[in-house]
């Protein structure tokens, strides 16, 4: 049927380009030419229409094209609250560089790393947020299109990080793989702790529920998946199954409960590791980090900290204690229970290292009386032990102050301290 129109059609071209002569009269002549060019309109419109039928399509499409590409394309986290020294190594190039910014993208096969004291978050909006303490090694192995479908794996080379995961897509996983383990999401808040010293990884869970498999030769066999719910960690030592969820301690709960305000970006805090030795850390006078944040707050820190350098420098202690006085006035005229137990911590430190050791004890025993459920307070017990041994000489107030930490924070990481300080002075 189609042969036949375009046969039409094409006789229709031959006779109007040379019309046959004396087999018409001429009324009759025109009315055939007449008709025949009618027959060249309607087929010239057929042929506008297909064309832009044609356009049409191909514009449909192309946008389908380009809508399809933009969904399935993979969605890049960004790095944000980026605190001390972070580095990213960019695969594609192959070269190491710093984060100096908020909201540089990483890709696919990129690693982050954080030094000493630095800290960052990686964060995909509206989906999770990642954030690793210092000395922690993170690599984007999966990441997911932009309608959430895929595989999001992060691998953990060393260090701590905290998920909060806010949103769960269909067809989508998210996981945190170690050298012991995967773990993975079922819509929680929990950290991973990779050893790889002690060839040994750390699971524990403030929110919802992870499933942890252990990286052995069986994966699939019985006891090797475990459900973590909240309050609950697990631990998984290399070619072996974790172990059975239990309880997590006090500490590690109140460790977890202040990593659970992730994305919120610290005004000040001190600048202190989470290791035994954190009380001579501290006695030390361990830096405060300012945010670089204008706010009024940092503003009148960052002024303190400058007197305070300009007091060493001159090596007056009056200078010192003038500087001490400014923060214990800001302390007072700006209650903040988030930031008071830290610039405590820093007074009394200040006070021992300029040999005023009752104001220093007398400060953290406002620390362990004042709050006494801050993850600090184990630190300020010990402290007041560690100058009364070391500093006063008093041992019978020394013994006191380490049993106070035995007996109000037995979990805690000051607990080691305390117990070396009551066998020394036991003996």
């Amino acid at each position: 049927m189609n042969n036949g129109k375009f046969d039409k059609e094409k006789r229709v071209e031959v006779l109007l380009k040379k019309l046959p002569k004396n087999q018409f009269e001429e009324d009759k002549r025109q009315v055939f030419v007449s008709r025949l060019y009618n027959l060249e309109k309607i087929k010239e419109k057929r042929r506008i229409e297909r064309s832009k039928t044609v356009s049409l399509s191909l514009a449909a499409c192309l946008a389908l094209f380009i809508v399809g590409a933009h969904f399935l394309m993979p969605r890049n986290p960004v790095l944000r609250n980026i605190n001390g020294t972070v580095k990213i190594y960019r695969a594609n190039r192959n070269e190491w560089i710093f984060a100096d910014r908020d909201n540089i993208k990483i890709a696919k096969r990129d690693i982050v790393k954080t030094f000493e004291k630095g800290a960052v978050d990686i964060v995909l909006p509206n989906r999770y947020k990642v954030r690793l303490k210092n000395k922690t090694e993170i690599k984007l192995a999966s990441v997911t299109s932009f309608i959430g479908t895929g595989k999001t794996i992060y691998e953990l080379e060393k260090g701590r990080s905290f998920t909060y995961y806010e949103k769960s897509v269909r067809k989508n996983t998210f996981s945190i793989k170690t050298s012991q383990a995967m773990v993975s999401v079922i819509g929680t808040a929990f950290m991973t702790e990779a050893l790889p010293t002690i060839n040994k990884t750390w699971v524990g869970v403030l929110n919802g529920t992870v499933t942890v498999t252990g990286l052995t030769s069986l994966p699939h066999e019985k006891g090797n998946i475990v459900y973590v719910k909240p309050g609950e960690k697990t631990i998984v030592r290399t070619g072996s199954k974790p172990t059975v969820p239990v309880r997590l301690l006090e500490s590690e709960l109140m460790d977890l409960e202040e990593l659970f305000r992730i994305g919120e970006k610290q005004q000040v805090a001190l600048l202190i590791s989470g290791g035994k030795n954190r009380v001579r850390e501290l006695l030390s006078v361990t830096p405060l980090y300012i945010s670089s944040d204008e706010t009024e707050l940092s503003r009148q820190v960052k002024e303190i900290v400058i007197s305070f350098s300009e007091a060493i420098k001159q090596g007056s202690k009056d200078m010192h204690r003038d500087s001490i006085k400014k923060l214990e006035e800001l302390v007072r005229t700006n209650p903040n229970p988030k930031y008071e137990v830290q610039f405590l911590l820093f007074i009394g430190a200040y006070y021992n290292y300029l040999g005023d050791h009752e104001r220093s004890i007398s400060t953290f025993r406002k620390v362990v009386d004042d709050y006494p459920r801050s993850r600090l307070a184990s630190i300020a017990q010990c402290a007041i032990g560690y100058i009364y041994e070391h500093h006063i000489k008093d041992k019978k107030k020394a013994l006191e102050a380490y049993y106070l930490v035995k007996a109000k924070y037995p979990y805690s990481v000051e607990m080691e301290e305390a117990l070396s300080g009551i066998a020394r002075l036991s003996q």
